[in-house]
């Protein structure tokens, strides 16, 4: 007996069958990538000093190194990545950044002094600090013994003998935490972090573009010295509309692969990790205290920079890149920033807690093994 309707469906009925298999479409699209190509193991991995006289001698010049630091090299700058406005560097969200690098080219009568950059843009790709204000300082003594000495400790990991290790940079970051004050009167303490992201940068075919300032298939060793920080690993991938064009947040796929560091740790991040796969899945990494009230942590991070520029005795740029509108902003901004009394306290207030953690008397971390993080990892216990 055939079946009678006894009324059609309702518009608002039919809306929801229509969606309802849209979204199911759109499900399978997404989860369809993910298992066409064969998941990429994550090379980063936890370096260790096999002789404790190394452990020691790092630990030592950690702590002299970042009391420098504090004491000459370290500034605040006004930032203003993409369209944003100017802020303080010291009460902004990501990481104070302080840079060191070898010089390129020695001076001549026609030519001046050039020294190897890093972080040098304004858009979403760099921290977008005034580089009227920005010095790129040149290493020094310990630096320069600090240096061959991780160095040295990467060279004899056979998991890192197919890349080149010649560092030329060091990028510090500095995470502290900050008052951020309300207009209501009250404050909300906020802790640095660095958010998702990649340190080589690619085209779709998986070709490092020509304007990577770190050198393409060259690792970068991160020491860490005073509380403890996450360093965060997972796979993403950027979204994109209908239209082709990116979206600001990326597709995650997978749990996170988290190596806790500890003061003293050295943690390797492999360039073959960022390199994006055939459905451009690709590993990209982020950064955050664990103690997000109070904590401070100095994180070195050792690279091998392809880009020069030309540099003033002082480290300061010779031909510094600011247009015309952004430096109007950050002129209009600097003297209300620097100059109010709320900023200058709590400036004192960061510096005060940054020379807290240098005189704190911390043991060095002595772990000679594999993190948990890595035996987790080659177990299978975490799948990524």
């Amino acid at each position: 007996m055939p079946r009678v309707l006894t009324q059609p469906p309702s518009r608002e009925t039919v809306r929801r069958r229509r969606s309802r298999a849209k979204a199911r479409i759109n499900k399978t699209k997404t989860k369809a990538p993910i298992n066409k190509t064969k998941r990429k193991p994550l090379r980063t991995k936890r370096i260790v000093f096999h002789d404790r006289k190394d452990r020691d001698t790092c630990r030592r010049r950690l702590k002299v190194v970042c009391q420098r630091i504090v004491d000459k090299y370290l500034e605040d700058n006004l930032k203003a990545p993409n369209s944003n406005g100017p802020k303080s560097a010291f009460m902004s969200k990501p990481s104070t950044d302080v840079y060191f690098g070898q010089n390129k080219e020695a001076p001549t009568a026609q030519k001046p002094l050039r020294r190897n950059a890093y972080a040098l843009g304004s858009g979403g790709g760099s921290i977008g600090l005034d580089q009227r204000a920005m010095k790129i300082h040149p290493f020094f003594h310990e630096l320069i013994e600090l240096n061959n000495l991780v160095t040295r400790a990467l060279k004899l990991d056979a998991d890192f003998e197919d890349v080149e290790i010649d560092f030329n940079f060091c990028s510090v970051k500095v995470y502290h935490c900050y008052k951020q004050h309300n207009k209501n009167g009250t404050h909300t303490v906020v802790h640095k972090t660095t958010n998702w992201h990649t340190d080589i940068t690619f085209d779709p075919n998986g070709i490092p573009l020509m304007n990577n300032t770190q050198k393409p298939n060259t690792p970068v060793l991160i020491v860490t010295f005073g509380d403890d920080k996450d360093l965060i690993f997972q796979r993403r991938r950027k979204k994109y509309n209908d239209a082709g064009q990116s979206m600001s947040k990326d597709e995650a796929a997978g749990e996170e692969v988290v190596f806790h560091q500890r003061n003293g740790s050295m943690t390797a991040m492999h360039p073959a990790d960022e390199v994006p796969q055939e459905d451009r899945w690709q590993w990209k990494h982020m950064s955050k205290l664990v103690n997000q009230k109070e904590g401070v942590c100095f994180s070195f991070m050792f690279r091998q920079v392809q880009k020069g520029v030309p540099v003033k005795r002082d480290g300061s740029l010779l031909e510094p890149s600011v247009g015309p509108i952004k430096g109007k902003q950050f002129d209009k901004m600097r003297r209300p920033t620097f100059g109010s009394k709320r900023y200058k306290q709590e400036a004192a207030g960061i510096y005060k807690a940054l020379q807290a953690c240098i005189d704190k008397d911390r043991s060095m971390s002595s772990e000679f093994n594999e993190s948990v993080a890595d035996l987790l990892y080659k177990q299978g216990t975490i799948n990524c």
